[in-house]
């Protein structure tokens, strides 16, 4: 009934194409990304089944209707992702 997911901050881009597919935005985690002695902030991203449920009915049962559906969507992206507001709301 529920997809977690996580990713690295600087994967913005990505989190906003996710939100095409039902994904939001839950949290944003510092430091939490540890590679060597590389450490970086990670966002959270989840997607319930309500919510997947509701975008596959409004596209005709599918998750990605048509190509061209989907790229006008894409089309539609803010220019500046929420996450990145949220970060430098943070900061």
């Amino acid at each position: 009934h529920r997809v977690n997911a996580g990713q690295h901050i600087k994967l913005s881009g990505w989190q906003t194409r996710l939100e095409l597919i039902g994904y939001q935005l839950e949290g944003l985690h510092e430091n939490k990304f540890v590679k060597g002695i590389e450490a970086a902030d990670t966002m959270s991203i989840a997607i319930i089944r309500k919510n997947y449920d509701l975008i596959t009915k409004n596209r005709k049962g599918k998750l990605w209707d048509s190509f061209v559906e989907m790229k006008s969507r894409v089309k539609l992206i803010p220019k500046v992702p929420f996450v990145d507001k949220l970060t430098k709301f943070y900061e």
